[in-house]
């Protein structure tokens, strides 16, 4: 009985202790052990370094018109998280095997070992980075992390191609730093195709050893009016090309955001007069023996009209 008592007594003096202490401030959300995930380990306190990253496009209005993209390859190790605008804020400057991240237990964010930022985590286990240079925030969300490495979701957002608007965002891949192992990416969703580099020239690939022929061309698009000009392009390099064996010119040929387009320019292109620029279907090396047909290419510096040109490979 006396155990009773005492027993009583404990948990009413707890009892009087929490209604009349002092309300305190809500201090900043601390991360759970899961981290949104009951299989992630806690990445708060580990010094992460950038291995690798992907972009994922997706098009606001055609379903099916879903792709990805490396940030990196092993000519290209830096890369934007906002790869339709570039954004000028470091921690979306992100460089293979040098950009770093940290979550302190202080609730500090450390980007790349020396500018220190402000963090919380919501309920549903994302980190917010605020206090930024601008004074905006990143929702960093973390998809799975081990002991060794860890994939994150950052930087959902919107841009344009055209008149096409597009949903995309980035999954990082981190691994702690000094840690010599592969880590496991994660998994791209169904339905989302491959389609290279985020802004790598292509040309390496596509157009180098090859020879094509402007076969015509029509001076202004929907007109009457077609040139013939015959002139062969030979393809020297992976940057530079000739007319008709003439002095090298420059050109270059890289992925086009959110399309399975190819964007091809030519500099110093005589036969149209300047330097022009056009989109290309991307299987235009494969089509047949190589052709490009109703092209339309656009004066760079935008004095002449449009132009629809043909093109035929020869070698």
């Amino acid at each position: 009985m006396k155990n009773i008592f005492l027993n009583i007594f404990i948990v009413v003096s707890i009892m009087i202790g929490f209604t009349s202490c002092k309300k305190e401030p809500l201090e900043p959300a601390k991360p759970q052990n899961t981290v949104n995930n009951p299989a992630n380990v806690n990445p708060v306190g580990t010094n992460w370094e950038l291995y690798s990253g992907r972009v994922f496009v997706a098009n606001m209005v055609i379903s099916s018109d879903v792709s990805y993209y490396d940030h990196f390859s092993s000519t290209k190790i830096t890369s934007n998280l906002d790869i339709f605008t570039t954004s000028v804020l470091p921690i979306d400057n992100i460089t293979q095997g040098i950009t770093t991240w940290k979550f302190t237990s202080s609730n500090t964010f450390v980007l790349d070992g020396t500018t220190v930022y402000n963090y919380n985590v919501n309920t549903n286990g994302i980190f917010n980075v605020y206090g930024l240079e601008n004074g905006s925030a990143r929702n960093i969300e973390v998809l799975n992390s081990t002991a060794d490495y860890m994939n994150v979701k950052i930087y959902e957002s919107t841009g344009s191609v055209g008149t096409n608007d597009y949903n995309f965002y980035s999954v990082l891949t981190f691994v702690r730093a000094g840690f010599t192992g592969t880590p496991t990416l994660s998994t791209v969703p169904s339905g989302y195709a491959y389609n290279g580099v985020v802004g790598l020239p292509t040309s390496a690939v596509t157009l180098v050893g090859t020879k094509w022929v402007i076969t015509k061309y029509q001076n202004a698009v929907g007109g009457t009016l077609f040139t013939f000009p015959n002139d062969t392009l030979d393809f020297i390099s992976t940057t530079q090309y000739t007319i008709n064996s003439s002095t090298p010119r420059n050109y270059n040929i890289t992925n086009v955001i959110g399309s399975s387009m190819k964007s091809l320019s030519l500099y110093s292109l005589t036969t149209l007069g300047g330097d022009w620029s056009g989109q290309v279907q991307g299987t235009f090396m494969t089509d047949g023996v190589g052709v490009i047909e109703v092209g339309t290419f656009s004066d760079m510096f935008g004095v002449s009209a449009d132009k629809t040109v043909w093109m035929n490979r020869i070698l």
